[in-house]
């Protein structure tokens, strides 16, 4: 009897231990609609060395523990700056009666996805797990993307918007110059993919491997990309992440999931169209 007692009270310790530990070290984070809500900039996070059990994922490169050093020193670039990145990116799509999508009316498709430094400089915040300046921005819902859109919108007068999943799948397959790989822009995944066999599971800085034939990076895995097609209070994404099997990253199927509009993956974030 007393060591059943003596036992409960352990526990009991422990718990309330860990309790105190994650609020005092993690006051950011706070379980929303199911994904964990992580309002903290990215200097707060390279500063307490990651998320509620004490670890950062640095992406692509990040053993070495001078990764930290590097990016408390990295400067975010200012909302200008911001803007005048994402429109040099802008791709013209063009519509071409040859391909199976019809429909569709020229577009502008950013060459990558946004990343964290865009995020953070537009938002005042970064959501991600694996955390870096130059990797895309993930862990963030189809609403919080809208805000990001918003504000954007303000500041640089423009009209961007997310793609829908036909113009995505359109682009993904080389628009107007199209050559009908598997993959986009290849028939070799790894030419143009971080997919669960060669990411090592993180996910790793937009624009480092081959682009399609309009000049899009990273249209599959890194991560896979939320759209603006909706079905009730759901919404799709597209393209794979670096978590997925290379069966999940073709260029031609480009299969959309669902998610609600409130939930978020470390696996998904998004690109810009207009």
């Amino acid at each position: 009897m007393k060591n059943n007692v003596f036992v409960s009270f352990l526990s009991l310790f422990f718990l309330a231990t860990v309790a105190v530990n994650a609020i005092a070290q993690n006051q950011y984070v706070q379980i929303k609609n199911g994904y964990v809500d992580d309002s903290r900039t990215l200097k707060e996070k390279v500063e307490n060395k990651g998320h509620k059990d004490g670890t950062l994922s640095l992406g692509q490169n990040s053993q070495n523990g001078d990764e930290y050093d590097k990016l408390l020193k990295k400067e975010l670039p200012t909302k200008t700056e911001v803007a005048k990145q994402i429109a040099n990116s802008m791709k013209a799509v063009k519509p071409n009666k040859k391909k199976s999508f019809t429909g569709i009316s020229k577009f502008n498709i950013s060459a990558t996805e946004v990343t964290q430094a865009q995020w953070e400089s537009i938002m005042g915040y970064n959501p991600s797990s694996h955390v870096g300046p130059n990797l895309p921005v993930e862990n963030v819902t189809w609403s919080q993307c809208q805000d990001f859109i918003k504000k954007l919108n303000k500041f640089t007068g423009k009209k961007y918007r997310l793609p829908s999943v036909k113009e995505w799948q359109y682009a993904a397959c080389g628009g107007q110059n199209g050559k009908e790989y598997k993959y986009s822009g290849s028939d070799q995944i790894a030419e143009v993919a971080w997919y669960k066999t060669n990411s090592d599971g993180a996910t790793h800085r937009v624009g480092k491997l081959k682009k399609n034939e309009i000049a899009l990076y990273d249209m599959n895995g890194n991560v896979a990309e939320w759209c603006s097609d909706a079905a009730g209070s759901s919404h799709a994404y597209v393209g794979g992440s670096f978590a997925d099997e290379a069966s999940k990253c073709t260029a031609v199927s480009a299969k959309s999931s669902i998610l609600y509009l409130d939930e978020a993956s470390p696996r998904i974030g998004f690109r810009l169209a207009e």
